[in-house]
Order: structure tokens, then C-alpha cells, then sequence
């Protein structure tokens, strides 16, 4: 069994409610496959964000490369594509690895969807397709929508974005993720099932 498999497998075997003596037992045995990985610390912290801290300190007592850089400290997201190709994933891939289809995953990338309507399974499976934390993930969420490239307006002025619950939404009402899977005609009835029947 490869390193590569090996640490995969036992990041997967975690349980999501595990506490921190299990998910840092296991961050332990993962560092002891791959003792040179500079994604480690980066990957289980995406998964386990409560427990960032405590990995940190592990893997600074194991010299564990990157250790030293906070992961805190890494610049925002600017979007879900780019971040994904600067980790050799396409916009596809991407797509695939979170059961979605590439238009819903363009609609995802530009924020038009109403962010509290998103599932946790859903920024759960992109924190650890994209290597970041559950909080930079919805972060990037509570932006306000992306004009896609050549966007126009009849109206005179581009509209305005306004203040609700703190963050800056557009006037427009956004639709929302559950509305955005039913009407999607290129998601399998599987992967539909599956992300309307998650929170």
C-alpha cells in the first residue's frame, strides 16, 4: 500500500464527531505515513477545523514540514475554480468529486445562490476538495455575487448591493441550492437524491 492511499485511508476512517484525542491519534499515524507531505496539516485541517490548533502543535513537536505556516494566515478564496486548478484539479473534476455538474458548480463559484441554503455537507466536501477550513469556505459564501466576465446592464447604473444580516446581498432575490438541484437537467436522479436529502 502506497503512502499516498495509506493517508487518505485513515483521514477517511475518522469519524466526523470525533473527538480530540481520536483525530489527533489518528493525525499522528497519518504524519508516521507521510512524514514529508506539506498537504497534510493543510487536508486535516479542512476536515477537522476545531481541532487546527492542536494539529499544529503536533506538528511542530514532529518537525513537520509547513507546520510552522499558520493556515490562518493563507489569503482569502477569490473563487472555487481557480483554487481548484491551483491544486491540479479542473473545473470538472471538481464537479465530479462533489457529485454536482459543471453549471451548478459555475453558479456555486459565483455566488449567486442564497448562502445560508448551502448544506454543511456541501462545505464539508469542498473544504477538503480545495484543502481550506470549513470557516474560509463559507467566508467566501458570504460575498457578494460575482459578475460573470462581459456581464452588461440595460439599467444605466450596475445594481447596487444592499446590507441584510450583516453581509452584502444583492437586491435581487437569490435563488436558493435545493431550487438550483431540482431544476438542474444534468445531475444524475442519484446525486439529486443525495444533496436534497442532506443538510
Amino acid at each position: 500500500m502506497t503512502d499516498e492511499i495509506l493517508k487518505t485511508e485513515i483521514l477517511n476512517t475518522v469519524p466526523g464527531d470525533a473527538d480530540v484525542y481520536e483525530a489527533t491519534l489518528a493525525f499522528d499515524q497519518a504524519l508516521d505515513a507521510a512524514p514529508n507531505d506539506r498537504t497534510l496539516l493543510r487536508r486535516w485541517a479542512a476536515r477537522f477545523p476545531e481541532f487546527e490548533d492542536d494539529f499544529i502543535t503536533l506538528g511542530l513537536s514532529r518537525s513537520v514540514p509547513g507546520a510552522a505556516e499558520p493556515i490562518a494566515a493563507r489569503s482569502p478564496l477569490t473563487g472555487l475554480a481557480s483554487e481548484a486548478q491551483a491544486r491540479g484539479l479542473s473545473a470538472l473534476a471538481l464537479a465530479q468529486t462533489l457529485r454536482l455538474d459543471r453549471t451548478l458548480l459555475l453558479r456555486l463559484d459565483q455566488r449567486v445562490l442564497e448562502a445560508w441554503t448551502l448544506p454543511a455537507a456541501l462545505i464539508d466536501r469542498l473544504a477538503q476538495a480545495l484543502e481550506r477550513n470549513t470557516d474560509e469556505i463559507r467566508a467566501y459564501f458570504d460575498g457578494p455575487p460575482k459578475l460573470a466576465s462581459g456581464t452588461h446592464y440595460k439599467a444605466k447604473a450596475t445594481p447596487k448591493m444592499v446590507q441584510e444580516r450583516g453581509v452584502l446581498q444583492s437586491p435581487v432575490r437569490q435563488p436558493s441550492f435545493a431550487d438550483e438541484v431540482r431544476r438542474n437537467t444534468k445531475m444524475s436522479g442519484e446525486d439529486k437524491a443525495f444533496w436534497l436529502g442532506v443538510e
